[in-house]
């Protein structure tokens, strides 16, 4: 009995269940008259202008937009900066062991004394100092 079920299910996996059909050859197809050869040229894409983001500031006719001095980033290294010594009082404290504030591209910087690292931007000087 098991091996009547074993052969029955061998041939029912080996045998298509759909009859065999003969293999043909595909048949050419002619082109489609999708092109059109005195169809007129489309326009050129425009340009895509860049989006300004809402808080940029509008160009004023006349006046040429001022760039900002960039701020420095935390690990960069600042050999131009120049020191900053504040004066003593509550709005400054003073800079841990081994680290001095300086000032680079108007922006009041806490850097490393050996290696001038930036290790924290403390703000823009101009700002600091109202």
């Amino acid at each position: 009995m098991k091996a009547a079920l074993a052969l029955a299910l061998c041939a029912a996996l080996a045998l298509p269940a759909v009859p065999a059909m003969a293999w043909q050859a595909p048949r050419p197809v002619a082109p489609q008259a999708h092109h059109q050869p005195h169809s007129k040229p489309l326009p050129p894409r425009p340009q895509l202008q860049p989006v300004r983001p809402h808080h940029a500031a509008r160009p004023q006719p006349g006046r040429p937009m001022e760039k900002a001095p960039r701020a420095p980033r935390i690990g960069e290294y600042l050999r131009e900066a120049r020191p900053f010594r504040p004066t003593p009082g509550p709005r400054f404290r003073a800079p841990p062991r081994g680290q001095e504030y300086r000032v680079a591209n108007d922006h009041l910087v806490l850097v490393n004394s050996r290696t001038l690292q930036v290790v924290a931007v403390v703000g823009l000087l101009s700002a600091l100092l109202r």
